[in-house]
């Protein structure tokens, strides 16, 4: 929570500026006030299970210590409702990200997480060029990270052993895309995400920290 709360007092000054910005001459911004927007990306996700299977073996390491990446995507529609600002809400997925972890010198361990969001966010879009803009994110998500922890392969240990932790939270997203329209009604992005304080550090076999998404896509207004 202290993350979150930290990536949101950085972010929160962003918002404000944007605020200013609605009072600027809007020559250069593509004119979408009105519209209805879907926009889909896709990109490599990160999380913080690298370590969850060494974590079960052996509860001295810290879960949260190891990075795995896998795919990702989001898929969210909005309405832009001024100049400069939209609304958004949909959904996100990462994973799912495979950990190993040896017990025993015969046995293995493995766990597989992956997280899913449901978001709702205030889009600032800050134009730099006739047909490119900054878009900044920030908002509300509930999220689920899922880990699967199984016994594979050795005699120590009873095979195919299978066991599921979800821990559920509700924090905040934020993000950048850089835009860059293609037509009046399509444009291309490509930008980073982050879901802070995800999983949790009180559970064995759950992840907790940052998971974030470097994704590009198509955006469309209708």
């Amino acid at each position: 929570m202290a993350v979150a709360t930290s990536l949101a007092a950085r972010w929160i000054p962003c918002a404000l500026t944007l605020l200013a910005l609605a009072s600027a001459p809007a020559a250069a911004q593509v004119a979408s006030q009105g519209r209805g927007q879907l926009t889909f990306t896709l990109g490599e996700g990160a999380g913080p299970v690298g370590n969850i299977a060494g974590d079960v073996v052996d509860q001295s390491r810290a879960a949260h210590e190891g990075t795995l990446r896998g795919f990702g995507f989001r898929l969210l529609a909005g309405y832009q409702y001024a100049d400069f600002f939209s609304f958004e809400a949909g959904v996100m997925h990462v994973g799912p990200l495979r950990s190993r972890a040896g017990y025993l010198g015969t046995d293995q361990v493995v766990a597989e997480a992956s997280l899913s969001a449901v978001e709702a966010d205030l889009v600032g879009r800050v134009p730099f060029a006739p047909d490119g803009r900054i878009d900044l994110t920030l908002g509300a998500a509930g999220t689920a990270l899922r880990t699967t922890l199984a016994t594979v392969a050795g005699s120590a240990l009873p095979i195919g052993q299978r066991s599921t932790v979800d821990e559920r939270r509700l924090g905040v997203t934020i993000g950048a895309d850089v835009e860059w329209r293609l037509s009046d009604d399509v444009s291309l992005l490509a930008g980073y995400h982050a879901y802070p304080g995800v999983g949790s550090h009180r559970v064995i076999g759950s992840g907790n920290g940052t998971m974030s998404l470097i994704a590009a896509g198509v955006h469309f207004e209708f």
